[in-house]
């Protein structure tokens, strides 16, 4: 049997419009049966399925005037409750097929509303897999009081279903309903509105346990609700409710469970005495902020989980969304035997250098200890949620395809952008993520327990021969409670793949969204304030292009659904460990134009893959259901593969390197027949470098088996294996191997000297090593010792630098970088702060600055004899070398402080004798005008005279001269 989708594929396989990077593969929906896939990644399509529909009444039986006024049923009229079916989910399963099939109708019900009690239903299924008919449960969830409500209907099993011409199967749906009647009154037998909750029904069974039999929200503002359970029951009814208006101060919630028996058409009225709330209740005060970031847009906090599940929330909405928080009225934990306690956190956004992040603070819960309320008291957290971060970055390569006709799969990543610079990323559905753990880190008390982090990134697609990927990289930035290193899960990646279609091009079009997590030991990191851990995200892609065809039902939105991993060395030639998880991918045609023929388009890293495909069928009485066909499973997706199948034909390829130095390579594979019975193998054809293609073979058979000698011409070259049937059905592979043996140029590798800064005791040096290669024009240069690093005076140090290819092919140099010493001047010599800032920050493990004229104990002994005047002037949490580094630098007294401290270190050193003069006086003596105005607050001034006195003197006692 062939189809009439064959025609167009051929055309875009003609026309080279098929992406690189692919496997791609055929569903056949009533034509086609996929039966696995085997490790290579072969998946072979039959074309005997058909599908079929069952079909059928969901009806209530009642009778009872009472129960139809509510369920609004035949006959009745309004005013009535018009609690009745209102929306339908129904799903079916098989039971013969492996692994099962999942089909789901879900609809409103289109009826009058006087006639809630009964509609009819068709889903279509697969309905020839297991042979003689597919046997399938099928289950109804029906939606009451405009949804409000669902109500479950018991399990039935449908007869088994054949596939067409045969009739559809009809299996009915109908039971009596009973009504339990809640209504709330105060003491004096009052009602009294709640303002919304939920009430579950959970029915007894026979052989013991308890089944969620029906469940739906309150309505807010009403002091009775009837709700429709399953008649002769016995049930346990849980119902929590809300008293009070606003979440943010007077809402308080309340549960009441009683067990009733409820039989057919009987209304059973259950009314909860709401009681009186004690007047003592507590609250819970504290401060939020990640320091150094300017939390935005709005700060989020939430304590849930007390007394009745009690929960209240605070948000601050001001800018930057910082600082005090309060949660009041809160039910005290000890409402409760045994006490319950609240669980606490925040949620809070901020734009680090314009990488956009959302943050969720570690949980005050578990071993972080929940946080207790008492009746009467404020309970307060302090600084507990005040964290002080450390950071999480990385480059981005996202390797993949070459673009073809149109483009690389890539291309549609949706990356985050921040198109009307607010600050916030839009759209946010591409992002990195960090978990945090309950692990203690090195000193800690707290855990990062529930934390969570999504951070966006930046970066375009490089179309360059050498790069071909999305290039970008990340920051994020994580805190711990108490301002404490935290341990963090990072490297999980959500992606999302957004690109639109024409009827002339649908293999441009792409919307699919997965997470990729990293299962490797180093993905764990310990975060530590002011430190930032360096983790690259490197991964390479391939592109998986699925048709669906129809041979009876029209269908639109087909559906590829699944998980993959990936064990081994990724294309890089590192160990590599990841799983690819919530994978979903919509494809054409759309609900705009329902057809027969459709295509599903992927970008998947690397992997092995199972996947579920469906589309929404159109029932013949207009409504729709989501389809299952069957699975795929093992499916390979290769690094910067294409594979173009149709259903009769597939081909597998050996594994050929990425790169190699060899003129030729040996390429091998078979082409799988599998249309029934299977059609000979006409011809097989390889093509290099879009050149003319060359036969391997012609009337080559059944399943042939083939193998040629490609000649490589230097760098890239695009090698295009196409095969044929008579019949016209076609399969096609394409790859890329870079010929590439030379390694990189390295250029910029002379040896440096450069004469100390004397007012740093050495000097910052630059310099720029550059490497080229034939097949990668741009090359990565990396140097042991990054250029702009900090050499002392005197010192002679060797720099290494390291260049590789694409290929992997490296090159090295050394060079010397000396340091002068500066020329020495007679005249007494002051420090700008600089200087000492410099000597402060760069001192080697046992304490020994930079500037060789110091040794550790007397640079050491220095500071501390300058330490107490510092403290007393400038804090008494200040040493000498903070006082030097301003926290906050805008802060102008802390900026103030740092031209002091280093007037003081100057004096005391003998750089600046304290005899020496200035216009405002002797050294000693502006000292000490220096603190008068620090404690005045008069900074500015400070700064001022500071600057001019580190830079000398306008004449000494003992020389008269400058």
């Amino acid at each position: 049997m062939k189809n009439s989708y064959r025609p167009n594929l051929r055309a875009i396989a003609a026309g080279r419009h098929w992406l690189t990077g692919a496997l791609s593969a055929a569903v056949v929906l009533g034509g086609g049966c996929l039966d696995g896939a085997d490790s290579t990644g072969d998946i072979r399509a039959a074309v005997d399925l058909n599908s079929n529909i069952i079909e059928g009444t969901i009806a209530f039986t009642n009778t009872n005037p009472e129960v139809l006024a509510i369920l609004h049923g035949p006959g009745q009229s309004p005013p009535g409750d018009d609690e009745g079916l209102s929306y339908i989910d129904l799903r079916t399963q098989s039971t013969d097929v492996s692994p099962p099939l999942d089909n789901r109708s879900a609809f409103s019900v289109a009826i009058p509303p006087n006639t809630r009690t009964s509609v009819a239903y068709e889903v279509t299924n697969e309905a020839g897999a297991a042979g003689d008919g597919i046997v399938y449960r099928v289950n109804v969830d029906a939606r009451l009081d405009h949804n409000r409500y669902l109500y479950r209907f018991a399990e039935r099993t449908a007869a088994p279903l054949e596939r067409e011409p045969a009739p559809p199967v009809t299996l009915d749906f109908s039971e009596c309903a009973g009504i339990a009647d809640i209504r709330w009154e105060n003491a004096a037998g009052d009602p009294v509105a709640v303002n919304g909750g939920t009430v579950y029904a959970y029915r007894e069974q026979p052989s013991g346990g308890i089944t969620l039999q029906a469940y739906g929200s309150l309505s807010s503002g009403s002091s009775r609700e009837p709700m429709a359970v399953r008649g002769d029951g016995q049930y346990q009814l849980r119902v929590s409710y809300d008293i009070g208006s606003d979440p943010y101060s007077d809402r308080i919630r309340q549960q009441f469970e009683t067990n009733v028996a409820i039989g057919c058409d009987e209304v059973v009225e259950i009314v909860i005495i709401i009681p009186e709330l004690g007047s003592d209740l507590g609250s819970v005060v504290g401060e939020i902020d990640m320091l150094g970031e300017d939390e935005f847009l709005a700060t989020f906090l939430q304590a849930y989980g007390g007394p009745f599940d009690n929960s209240r929330s605070d948000i601050l909405s001001f800018a930057p969304s910082q600082g005090a928080f309060e949660f009041e009225n809160l039910v005290p934990s000890d409402s409760v035997s045994p006490a319950r306690d609240y669980i606490v956190y925040g949620q809070m956004s901020f734009n680090h250098d314009g990488y956009y992040q959302s943050f969720r603070t570690p949980y005050l819960y578990s071993t972080n200890g929940r946080v207790p309320v008492a009746a009467g008291e404020v309970t307060d957290l302090g600084d507990t949620l005040v964290m002080d971060p450390g950071y999480v970055r990385g480059d981005i390569y996202l390797a993949g395809p070459q673009p073809g006709a149109y483009g690389s799969c890539l291309q549609g990543l949706s990356v985050p952008r921040d198109p009307d610079g607010d600050g916030v990323a839009s759209p946010f559905n591409s992002y990195l993520t960090a978990y945090g753990l309950n692990e203690l880190a090195t000193g800690a008390t707290k855990t990062a327990l529930s934390g969570f982090s999504r951070a966006a990134f930046r970066g375009e697609f490089d179309a360059s021969s050498s790069v071909q990927g999305f290039v970008g990289d990340y920051l994020m930035v994580l805190g711990g409670l108490l301002q404490e290193a935290t341990r963090w899960r990072t490297r999980s990646f959500r992606q999302n793949f957004l690109a639109a279609a024409t009827t002339e091009e649908p293999l441009s079009y792409q919307n699919s969204y997965m997470t990729l997590t990293d299962r490797r030991p180093d993905s764990t990191v310990e975060v530590v304030p002011g430190q930032t851990t360096e983790r690259p995200v490197h991964l390479c892609y391939g592109q998986l292009n699925l048709a669906y065809f129809s041979a009876g039902a029209n269908f639109y939105n087909p559906r590829m659904q699944g998980n993959g991993t990936f064990v081994g060395t990724d294309f890089e030639g590192n160990p590599a460990d990841y799983s690819i998880s919530g994978f979903s991918a919509y494809g054409t045609p759309l609900a705009s134009a329902p057809g027969t023929e459709g295509l599903v388009v992927m970008c998947l890293p690397e992997g092995r893959y199972d996947f579920t495909p469906s589309v929404t069928a159109i029932n013949p009485n207009g409504s729709t259901s989501q389809t299952e066909l069957p699975a795929l499973q093992g499916v390979e997706v290769s690094c910067r593969e294409v594979k173009t199948i149709t259903p009769e034909l597939g081909m597998n390829l050996d594994p050929t390197p990425a790169c190699t130095s060899e003129e030729t390579i040996a390429l091998s594979g078979v082409v799988d027949s599998q249309d029934v019975p299977p059609q000979p193998v006409s011809a097989i054809t390889v093509a290099v470098g879009g050149g003319e293609p060359n036969t391997v073979c012609s009337d080559c058979g059944v399943d042939p088996s083939f193998s040629s000698d490609i000649a490589l011409a230097t760098c890239e070259n695009s090698i295009v294996v196409h095969a044929e049937d008579a019949a016209g059905s076609f399969a096609e592979v394409e790859r890329t191997v870079i010929r590439d043996g030379n390694a990189p140029a390295l250029a910029g590798c002379a040896d440096i000297t450069v004469e100390a800064d004397p007012t740093l005791g050495g000097a910052y040096v630059e310099y720029a090593v550059a490497g080229s290669d034939d097949c990668s024009p741009d090359v990565g240069v990396t140097c042991d010792v990054p250029s702009g690093s900090f050499f002392a005076a005197g010192e002679s140090a060797s720099v290494s630098c390291r260049a590789v290819d694409t290929c992997g092919n490296e090159s090295t140099c050394s060079f010397a970088v000396q340091v002068d010493a500066p020329n020495q001047c007679e005249a007494p010599d002051p420090r700008e702060h600089d200087y000492w800032r410099t000597q402060c920050n760069y001192r080697g493990p046992d304490g020994t600055p930079p500037d060789p004229a110091w040794t550790a104990e007397s640079f050491q002994a220095l500071l501390d004899e300058v330490e107490p005047e510092v403290q007393a002037t400038c804090g008494g949490y200040e040493s000498t070398c903070q006082s030097l580094n301003p926290d906050p630098f805008w802060d102008v007294c802390e900026r103030a402080c740092q031209h002091y401290t280093a007037a003081l270190l100057n004096i005391a050193s003998d750089l600046l004798p304290s005899s020496c003069c200035t216009v405002e006086g002797d050294a000693g003596e502006v000292a000490d005008e220096l603190a008068a105005l620090l404690a005045a607050g008069e900074c500015g001034a400070v700064i001022d005279i500071a600057y001019e006195l580190n830079r000398g003197c306008l004449f000494c006692e003992d020389t008269g001269s400058h």
